[in-house]
């Protein structure tokens, strides 16, 4: 299943979205080594996880994040 997560919406989904962001702690940090300065030892979110991302998700069919991706308008700072 795929699920779309709008900024107005980010508080209800606030476990899956802890769940995208330690999912790219594993990809960025764990697995191809990147060095995030503000990445903890778990989570990996950065200054684009701004009140006006949204975000796409991937759950599995027992409701694990399993791919994400982030959206940030052209309007707001961006990669």
């Amino acid at each position: 299943m795929a699920l779309l997560i709008r900024p107005q919406h980010r508080a209800t989904f606030s476990k899956l979205l802890d769940d995208s962001y330690r999912l790219r702690h594993l990809v960025f940090v764990e697995r191809m080594g990147w060095h995030l300065p503000k990445a903890d030892n778990v989570l990996e979110i950065d200054e684009f996880d701004s009140g006006a991302a949204a975000y796409l998700l991937k759950l599995d069919e027992a409701g694990r994040v399993v791919a994400t991706l982030r959206m940030t308008p052209s309007t707001e700072p961006n990669v």
